[in-house]
């Protein structure tokens, strides 16, 4: 076994990984190796993180990190819908993958300041399993004097077909563990992560073994899938994301589910010419696409199969409302209802060239709205 102390990643992360490999055989799947490299509990990228990995001294930016402006648009869409349902007198927004809270605290400012009516009803959910995290978005919430919020760990601590709102999520879907599977000699292999016997100068403590594919669930979803049959093609499978459409759709009673991310439909996600898949890892803004290195120190994404999500959304009863790209979202935020006319200012002009400009994030990410009952 190699010397985890010369690693580039988290030295109690990469012991702890080699323990679990050792025990289970010497090898473990791929999903569970970024499923230990994000979110072990002590010494996971964001479970371990004190300071916020987005913005311009962390590891990549998100529509947040631009500014309050994004909050504004996301608030204008929950309140269209709050009409559509009637006005209730409760509109619950729940929101996963929330980070320190900060696009939380700009609905409600936005809220309050522009639409004291959806203010008064608006109920914030806030679905997160880690305490650093709940610690901040308690932090930034409280001095906005916001009291009507209330946080899960999980989908399991509320009732099935008990919200009526709305579900949101920005990028949060692209962070699920994902299994790597791998085209060799006819057929489809999953990837699993081992040790190397021995360190090389250099080099991380472990590297990819393929295997044929052993579980039920993902021979199944490789059958389904579009996948070009050619030698050496990888690529990713998320079954979590399918999972977690399942458990967050039971809870919506009636109103939408908000998806943002970055992906593309299965037919755009499989194409043949996109050979070594979508995976990717980030720090200090710089991308690379090695994950078992600084392990516990970069991020590590993949793109979303939104063709996946619109499945399960439907075969749990919700709606394909709108498939839209960014840019579209906020022109329909910015041309519609009080938003008409409304004068930006100089930095707020630089904050939707930068969310709407089709070489940053306006063709970047799509916006999955699924609806019961609503529209």
């Amino acid at each position: 076994m190699s010397d985890t102390s010369t690693s580039e990643g988290k030295p109690e992360l990469v012991a702890a990984i080699c323990a679990e490999i050792n025990a289970g055989g010497g090898e473990i799947s791929f999903e569970r190796f970024m499923a230990l490299a994000l979110y072990h509990p002590q010494y996971g990228y964001y479970a371990a993180a004190k300071e916020l990995p987005t913005g311009r001294t962390g590891d990549f930016f998100t529509n947040v990190s631009v500014g309050p402006l994004y909050g504004e648009f996301v608030g204008r869409k929950m309140a269209a819908v709050w009409e559509e349902l009637g006005k209730p007198e409760r509109f619950t927004l729940a929101e996963q993958g929330a980070m320190d809270g900060q696009l939380a605290a700009d609905i409600f400012s936005w809220a309050k300041r522009e639409r004291v009516d959806f203010f008064s009803v608006l109920d914030y959910r806030l679905v997160d399993p880690f305490p650093e995290n709940r610690s901040k978005q308690k932090a930034k919430l409280s001095e906005l004097g916001v009291d009507r919020v209330s946080w899960l760990a999980d989908w399991n601590e509320m009732g099935e077909y008990s919200l009526v709102g709305a579900i949101f999520s920005n990028e949060l879907v692209d962070s699920f563990p994902v299994h790597r599977i791998v085209r060799q000699s006819g057929q489809w292999l999953e990837s699993f992560v081992t040790l190397r016997e021995k360190d090389e100068a250099g080099k991380t403590p472990w590297q990819f073994v393929n295997r044929p594919i052993a579980g039920e669930t993902l021979r199944g979803e490789v059958a389904r899938l579009p996948l070009p049959e050619i030698e050496g093609y990888t690529t990713e499978v998320n079954l979590r994301a399918r999972a977690w459409m399942r458990a967050a759709a039971s809870r919506l009673k009636r109103g939408v589910m908000l998806t943002v991310d970055y992906g593309f439909p299965s037919e755009v996600y499989y194409r043949r010419e996109r050979m070594e898949g979508t995976l990717q890892c980030y720090r200090a803004h710089r991308s690379n696409n090695d994950p078992l290195r600084a392990v516990g120190a970069q991020d590590m994404t993949a793109h979303v199969n939104f063709s996946a999500l619109i499945e399960e959304g439907e075969a749990a009863g919700l709606r394909t409302l709108q498939f839209i790209d960014q840019y579209h979202f906020i022109l329909d935020m910015i041309t519609a209802g009080e938003a008409v006319g409304r004068q930006y200012s100089p930095k707020e002009v630089r904050m939707l060239k930068t969310l709407m400009h089709p070489e940053m994030m306006g063709t970047r990410f799509r916006y999955l709205i699924q609806g019961r009952d609503v529209f």
